[in-house]
């Protein structure tokens, strides 16, 4: 009937009776009895509150509060009584609060002006207002007939008139002025609030403290902060804090000071001095690199009257109020978009010096090598002799065999191609013989974890995908492929592969904690970012060093004589290379010891694996090709990055290049398989016509880790 609600639409009472969950998209239909204007939140967004009340004869005055965040340009414009048409809003509930609906961004929203819907049987189309460019949805025709029909059924008494919807309107926005600035933007006799990193200790004068702050934003008004300067600084805070001496009279300050300076270079720092309560607060709590939300800040131009400084006093109005807050980073609760904001900023500003400071080294680094390049030249010009022979010598060689037989390493044998049962044959008695004997040259120094129920699987059944089976209400079946599934598995495998190439790459620096977790949200990581460069004069930080590196593994047996062995890539994070090693992370580059040591337990893992990545490396180098050992064996992939997951790895993949003569042993060990998520869409249901998921679901990666695996001292 036309006076039905239109398919796929719920009623507003359903919402506000919570018989649907929070979180679920919904379509609905409402009169506006109420709305709060459109403000600007310090974001691209501005936010809006609509007020939405059921249509129709319903006896029941149920309403539902409808909160918009949209830029300014795509909000709606509505009146007393106007209809409001909502595709895919969000149901929530606002700190334990009645449900609600708020936009997502895929609502859209249509608007019809109350004075000009027609009465039924009329359609409404006439009354619907533009849709703007955000809303996609456009009612159809059914809808138009029931909010005509609907519209004028409604008892609209109660409701506000065109004068009193509009009186209330121009209420809503009177609230407090938003005194929020960026540096950029501040300006002589402002009073602003501002969220700022302090760049260096505060500086303390007894009945006043100065602070040096930054956002990261840029204003031509601030002092010009070099390096000199800030050592000049630095100097006179240190050794002469009531200014008899001018700082270029000043004594040399040591290297350590200069890294109290943790802010940004150029005309990005403010100086603030703060008074009475706000001083005592700084003295006792405030240091380095804090970042704090300074609200009423006066701002006019110092003594010299070159340059804008900022001013925070007490008064007999905030005699009792502090107005100096610290902002905490790390929690990973909800934060303030424009701390946000800031912090991206002081990101993108380190990583811009930290790249300066880098093409510095590496010119200083090219000048030294040409200068030692001419030394030598000019040492072989001089003296000129035999070029030494390049190979290993007998003693190398009969250090490496003793080493070999010291760990029980062996060269792999050639597989016996016609023992080996094709799919469907029998084994044979040979075949079977030579698995036993493979069971019996199980690498002893390799331990792991005791299960005695675990049966021992292949790299083929752990690489097999797994389906889910979901039972719609109209009898259809849809067929998903799990992205991944949380599994442990036990095998039999040895090394061929590892990444990073060198073994001084398999600790790397991390700074956890220099941006908090307040940008988890961003893509990529500073983790990510390769080697950690401390910026001179930028702060040092407390580097953590942590495991991070793959292992490609071979299965022990091939399935037939045409496939080559299964093969898969297997993370080992920080905490299971402490167990496989029995060794935590360190700077490789620089502990030798610990690279020895670490070099020595990977030598019982993988025998010559790393030995013949660096000879084929150095050819590569050279430009020439690999030259085959003598003798059978196992085979070495190089040039291939490991992959996060083995999705997409088949069999018949090209090896690319191979180096025989691999020399370890299988061992037992445990993988587990699990997920990483990544943004992006959703697994799609592969049954045709089945529908999809959510665009704005999160999209999982497969991947296998290596755990509970031990190399015996």
């Amino acid at each position: 009937m036309a006076h039905d609600l239109p398919p796929t639409f719920i009623p507003i009472g359903a919402i506000v009776r919570e018989e649907v969950r929070a979180g679920t998209l919904v379509n609905t239909i409402g009169i506006v009895t109420d709305c709060r204007l459109p403000f600007a939140t310090g974001g691209e967004d501005w936010k809006s509150t609509l007020t939405l009340r059921e249509l129709g004869d319903s006896e029941s005055n149920e309403q539902v509060d409808f909160v918009i965040f949209r830029p300014e340009a795509t909000m709606p414009r509505v009146g007393s009584q106007d209809v409001v048409v909502l595709y895919k809003a969000r149901v929530q509930q606002y700190r334990s609060g009645p449900f609600s609906l708020i936009t997502h961004k895929a609502t859209s929203i249509a608007v019809y002006t109350a004075s000009k819907i027609p009465r039924p049987p009329n359609s409404a189309a006439p009354a619907l207002v533009p849709l703007t460019a955000q809303d996609k949805a456009v009612p159809k025709e059914e809808v138009h007939r029931y909010v005509s029909h609907a519209f004028h059924k409604t008892d609209r008494g109660d409701l506000p008139t065109e004068e009193e919807f509009a009186q209330k309107t121009i209420i809503s926005l009177n609230v407090k002025p938003n005194k929020f600035k960026l540096l950029r933007d501040v300006k002589e006799d402002q009073f602003c609030d501002l969220i700022v990193q302090v760049a260096r200790k505060p500086f303390d004068l007894i009945d006043k403290i100065t602070l040096y702050v930054s956002d990261y934003s840029e204003n031509n008004k601030f002092y010009h902060y070099t390096m000199e300067n800030i050592s000049d600084l630095v100097s006179a805070a240190s050794l002469d804090p009531y200014n008899y001496r001018q700082p270029s009279t000043q004594a040399s300050v040591p290297e350590e000071t200069k890294d109290a300076w943790v802010g940004p270079y150029g005309k990005k720092v403010i100086q603030i001095t703060c008074y009475d309560s706000h001083a005592e607060f700084v003295r006792t709590q405030v240091n380095a690199g804090h970042w704090l939300m300074l609200k009423n800040v006066h701002i006019k131009y110092g003594k010299n009257g070159q340059y804008l400084e900022g001013f925070l006093r007490g008064s007999q109005n905030f005699a009792e109020k502090n107005q100096v807050a610290i902002l905490d980073i790390h929690s990973g609760g909800k934060v303030d978009e424009r701390l946000k904001e800031a912090i991206r900023r002081w990101r993108d500003e380190d990583k811009k010096l930290q790249a300066q400071v880098k093409a510095i080294e590496e010119a200083k680094a090219a000048g030294s090598k040409r200068k030692a390049d001419t030394v030598v030249d000019e040492t072989n010009n001089s003296a000129p002799g035999p070029k030494k022979r390049r190979g290993r010598t007998n003693a190398q060689q009969k250090r490496k065999e003793e080493r070999a037989q010291k760990f029980g390493l062996e060269e792999q044998r050639p597989r016996k191609e016609a023992t080996e049962p094709e799919p469907g044959e029998h084994p044979s008695r040979e075949h079977e013989e030579e698995k036993l004997e493979q069971e019996c040259r199980m690498n002893p120094r390799i331990t792991c974890e005791s299960h005695p129920s675990a049966s021992t699987v292949t790299i083929a059944t752990m690489l097999e995908p797994v389906f889910h089976e979901e039972t719609g209400e109209g009898g259809d079946t849809k067929r998903f492929v799990l992205p991944f599934v949380c599994a442990k598995y036990r095998t039999r495998v040895r090394v061929v592969d590892f990444a990073p190439n060198t073994l001084e790459d398999f600790a790397q620096p991390r700074k956890a904690s220099k941006y908090g977790s307040v940008l988890t949200d961003d893509s990529g990581s500073d983790s990510d970012a390769g080697p950690v460069h401390i910026a001179i004069g930028h702060g040092r930080q407390e580097v953590q060093w942590e495991w991070r590196f793959a292992l490609q593994l071979e299965d022990t047996e091939r399935p037939s004589r045409s496939r080559p062995a299964d093969r898969m890539w297997v993370v080992v994070d920080n905490a299971e290379a402490q167990c496989l090693t029995d060794m935590d992370a360190t700077n490789l580059r620089e502990d030798e010891t610990a690279l020895e040591q670490l070099r020595e337990r990977m030598f019982l893992l993988w025998g010559n694996l790393e030995e013949l990545k660096r000879e084929a490396a150095a050819d590569k180098k050279k430009g020439t090709k690999t030259k085959a050992k003598k003798g059978a064996g196992g085979v070495l992939k190089i040039d291939k990055p490991p992959l996060d997951s083995s999705d997409g790895e088949s069999d018949d993949q090209d090896d690319g290049r191979e180096i025989k003569g691999l020399q370890n042993t299988p061992f037992a060990c445990f993988i587990r398989q699990y997920g990483v998520r990544s943004q992006g869409a959703a697994a799609r249901p592969t049954s045709a016509g089945s529908g999809s998921e959510d665009d704005n679901a999160d999209e999982w990666t497969r991947v296998f880790g290596l755990f509970g695996t031990r190399i015996a001292s």
